[in-house]
């Protein structure tokens, strides 16, 4: 008799293939069916990744979480990627788990799967669909070559998990809002091992979009989270050490320029002029204002997210699901670097609000900052106008993210939307991206007379 409750003998024919094909007949009634098909579930790989449940299960258990976090205890699991294919260098697989006994083990966690297939086609779809761009096919590589693309994920994704690592040991009473990180291994273009395992945080927390973007509230909550991670990072230099910045390539800044340039044909009437008037801020001088590992604008380097815009901000959700002000993590940390902390303050106010609210309300969010780093560290580092300094040296760094990312975003459903409001968010963010090249116009301006 075939003891199929516990998966005992068909263990013995899936993993040590023995079995005469008498035993292979007899699990092929229905109800053996089932357990011969949830045993070879158990044991296959989970979504073409080359991980299997068992494989992850004994990741949970290697970061601490013991008890019935065993195969045993599962009865089955689901799958599903909530990026649907569209995330520029990653899969995000959510990974629900049913338990026999579900005390003390999280019930879904999330696996972050890095990968370049499908980057430069993305960028591709994105740019030229709907838009006629007439944009050049290299310009679309992320960048020129795969072997590029792929130099950049592997670093990218070694920081993130670098990040994890570090910034996850230090003081909980800190209070750092970000997903609990059970497990990383680098991405490699020699292997396809690299992964991230973390919290799932979708039960509790939702995303905004882009457009229209934060409120009032909302960008105040994100500021005070940026302050505490900043001086964390000022609290426990240690990180600097581990995590390196790397150069930022003059062909990634080829590639922005004549991505830019297809503002051009989106809206003449706007960029024709204004497009060649921001290019001295598409310069290696200007990264330089941003990332670097010495004191500047009168005060050290800072830990820096680098992507801040509204996917990567998770706010804690309502009863109706709706998201409050409350921040429940900042994810994402691909783009972690050492350099300016108001890099993420402008990324945040020209991408993630209207270029009205950004110019109205800069020098009061800015003061919040301080107010709030001098709270966390107990002392002042550095007056607002210093930070006021700061954030205008980032400007021109920041018409180059923004340069890149607009042409993009423009085609971008999850940005713009695919009802009746798509024209005028489109419009939105094409007056976002205006405002923030005339901004460093005015930087530049004053920065050379």
């Amino acid at each position: 008799m075939l003891i199929l409750a516990e998966n005992t003998y068909l263990g013995e024919l899936l993993n040590d293939k023995r079995g005469s094909e008498k035993d292979w007949q007899a699990v092929s009634t229905p109800i053996n069916q089932y357990f011969l098909n949830h045993a070879t579930k158990m044991i296959d790989t989970i979504n073409g990744t080359p991980f299997t449940i068992q494989f992850v299960i004994a990741k949970l258990r290697d970061a601490g979480i013991n008890g019935g976090c065993l195969p045993k205890n599962l009865i089955d699991f689901d799958v599903k990627d909530i990026t649907n294919g569209s995330a520029f260098m990653s899969h995000i697989y959510k990974l629900t788990f049913h338990w026999k006994s579900d005390i003390g083990l999280p019930l879904s966690l999330i696996l972050k799967v890095p990968g370049v297939a499908n980057a430069n086609e993305f960028a591709s779809k994105a740019l030229q669909e709907g838009t006629n761009l007439s944009v050049s096919k290299d310009s679309l590589d992320l960048p020129q070559d795969q072997v590029g693309t792929e130099m950049f994920l592997e670093a990218a994704h070694s920081k993130e998990i670098l990040f994890y690592q570090l910034f996850s040991s230090y003081d909980k009473s800190i209070g750092l809002k970000m997903p609990t990180f059970y497990y990383g291994f680098e991405y490699s273009r020699k292997h396809t091992n690299g992964l991230i395992i973390m919290e799932d945080m979708t039960p509790v927390a939702v995303t905004t979009k882009m457009i229209p973007g934060f409120n009032d509230q909302q960008v105040l909550a994100v500021v005070s989270e940026l302050a505490r991670f900043h001086s964390a990072s000022w609290i426990h230099p240690d990180w600097t050490e581990t995590i390196s910045n790397g150069p930022i390539p003059q062909s990634f800044i080829d590639h922005t320029i004549e991505l830019t340039s297809a503002l051009k044909q989106i809206k003449p009437e706007w960029f024709h002029k204004l497009v060649d008037a921001v290019m001295p801020c598409f310069t290696i001088e200007w990264t330089e204002a941003i990332v670097y590992n010495s004191d500047k604008y009168g005060f050290p380097p800072s830990l820096v997210h680098g992507d801040l815009w509204a996917s990567n901000v998770l706010w804690q959700k309502d009863e109706q699901n709706n998201a409050t002000s409350e921040v429940a993590a900042i994810i994402d940390w691909q783009m972690v670097h050492a350099g300016n902390p108001a890099e993420d303050l402008a990324r945040l106010l020209c991408i993630n609000t209207s270029g009205e609210y950004r110019r109205k309300n800069t020098k009061r969010i800015l003061q919040h900052y301080t107010e709030k780093v001098n709270e966390f560290l107990g002392k002042q580092l550095f007056t607002l106008d210093q930070i006021m300094d700061a954030y205008n040296h980032a400007l021109p760094f920041i018409t180059l993210q923004t340069g890149f990312g607009a042409p993009m975003y423009y085609n971008m459903d999850s940005v713009v939307g695919t009802g009746a409001d798509r024209d005028s968010n489109r419009l939105e963010l094409l007056s976002r991206t205006r405002m923030v090249f005339e901004d460093a116009l005015d930087f530049l301006s004053s920065h050379n007379s």
